[in-house]
């Protein structure tokens, strides 16, 4: 009876271990697809100036200048007397948030649409709500 079970949990896990390397294979292969479109538009842009190139898409977020009358929390903090270096010190926090939200879904999540749309929501919510 024991030797029975022990055989179904090891045929189980061989199971388990094939369709675990086929979904490494599927995110290699979406990985190499991403990686196939995103140099063709973005690599002329960073080889004709890095510089403008590294401005334009990393650095200008840190740089705006911050509006009362944007809708985010923030611009509710502004009104309700909160200072304005405190809120700035929210947006890096917001941004560090931001991007611990996707590394979190990165090795969390499955590779599922839904929780492709999951890991996208909470992004964008933390990105809009508080910056």
């Amino acid at each position: 009876m024991a030797v029975r079970r022990l055989r179904r949990f090891r045929l189980a896990g061989r199971s388990a271990s094939r369709e675990r390397s086929a979904e490494h294979d599927s995110d290699r292969r979406v990985r190499g697809e991403v990686r196939v479109t995103a140099a063709p538009l973005s690599l002329p842009l960073a080889l004709r100036d890095g510089g403008a190139f590294f401005q334009s898409v990393a650095a200008t977020p840190f740089h705006t200048t911050f509006r009362n009358d944007s809708l985010s929390c923030l611009s509710w903090l502004a009104c309700a007397g909160v200072s304005v270096p405190i809120l700035l010190r929210l947006v890096g926090i917001t941004f560090l948030a931001s991007f611990s939200t996707v590394a979190i879904s990165l090795v969390r999540f499955r590779r599922t649409p839904a929780a492709f749309v999951a890991a996208s929501m909470a992004t964008y919510l933390l990105l809009f709500a508080f910056n």
